[in-house]
């Protein structure tokens, strides 16, 4: 029987770690390759998403995971976008480069969706958008 603490419910919010935002910032990055105006709706799916757990208790995701002795299920994704996308001129040697110099977002909304209906998420544009830029 599954564990019911390995579970992400409606009552749970999880944690979009670092690696999370990598990876909808790849999918992402292949949309704006050319485009200065973006408006889309991307979907995807979040492996072994660890519940965001208050830090005051002194428990973490990965505590509660490794307690319960299971890995976390994979958590479908949604992100609804309409953004300004800033690019820069860089003139190289071999030719000229447009890399993104930032993303601007109008309109954002992201969801992500366990087995057992919607669940609650900590994710940031913010924390998405250094993914996005080139820093070069």
């Amino acid at each position: 029987m599954e564990n019911p603490n390995c579970t992400p419910n409606r009552n749970e919010m999880i944690d979009i770690t670092d690696d999370n935002y990598r990876t909808i910032a790849a999918i992402l990055r292949d949309e704006l390759q050319t485009t200065e105006w973006y408006n889309a709706i991307l979907t995807g799916t979040l492996q072994s998403v660890l519940p965001a757990v208050d830090n005051v208790t002194g428990t973490s995701g990965i505590d509660i995971a490794l307690e319960c002795g299971c890995s976390r299920p994979a958590v479908e994704w949604r992100l609804v976008l309409s953004a300004i996308v800033y690019r820069r001129t860089e003139q190289l040697p071999e030719g000229a480069r447009r890399p993104i110099a930032d993303v601007v977002p109008v309109w954002w909304e992201f969801h992500t969706v366990g087995a057992d209906g919607p669940v609650s998420n900590n994710f940031s544009f913010s924390e998405l958008k250094p993914f996005l830029i080139d820093y070069d």
